[in-house]
């Protein structure tokens, strides 16, 4: 085997770790970035339009996610509780 397809693999076996550790928080805000910035691009059709769009759009939705997953996890340590 060459070297480059064994570094190749040794990668994919350390991002396949990383991931793992990654919380699920942070695995849906990724691909909500990626599929929102995406479609502020066709939606806009202008790089200069989008970018204001699209770091309004982050900026709410981490607020909203944080306030949605602080209070799923109030009400499941309330469930284990009583």
């Amino acid at each position: 085997m060459s070297l480059a397809f064994l570094e190749l693999t040794s990668n994919l076996r350390k991002l396949k770790e990383r991931n793992k550790r990654m919380s699920s928080f942070w695995k849906t805000r990724i691909a909500t970035l990626v599929w929102g910035f995406i479609v502020s691009i066709i939606f806009t059709g202008k790089l200069i339009v989008a970018v204001p769009m699209f770091t309004v759009m982050v900026i709410g939705n981490t607020i909203l996610m944080k306030i949605f997953i602080k209070e799923s996890d109030t009400k499941s340590l309330k469930k284990n509780i009583e």
